[in-house]
């Protein structure tokens, strides 16, 4: 959670906000992302619904990270009913790329985590 104009993390937003983790699939599976985002909207329906009314709450997004494929073009579709309830629940999509990680890559990153 952070509050507009008070720092955080190195940072002052303008901007009060939080984040919440709607799924635990990985990068290279945004079609769980989906389903699990689709699960979790239906099942705060409701909560979410306040929060879209709420005074002082100016953006809600549901932010897709997604990495990038060995493709020349690529695409990703998104289920009308899941865009359906995000827009019956004023929020908005955000699609966050990320390059994929070759395997030292990603071997050298749970390394330096230890």
């Amino acid at each position: 959670m952070w509050r507009r104009d008070q720092p955080t993390e190195g940072r002052t937003p303008h901007w009060s906000g939080f984040t919440l983790r709607a799924s635990d699939a990985k990068f290279s599976d945004p079609t769980q992302q989906m389903d699990d985002a689709m699960d979790f909207l239906k099942r705060y329906e409701r909560e979410l619904a306040v929060l879209a009314t709420f005074p002082g709450v100016d953006t809600r997004d549901l932010d897709f990270g997604i990495e990038d494929r060995d493709v020349g073009i690529q695409g990703d579709v998104f289920p009308s009913e899941l865009l359906l309830l995000m827009g019956r629940l004023n929020i908005n999509l955000g699609i966050s790329r990320f390059p994929r990680l070759l395997k030292d890559d990603a071997e050298q990153l749970r390394a330096s985590e230890r």
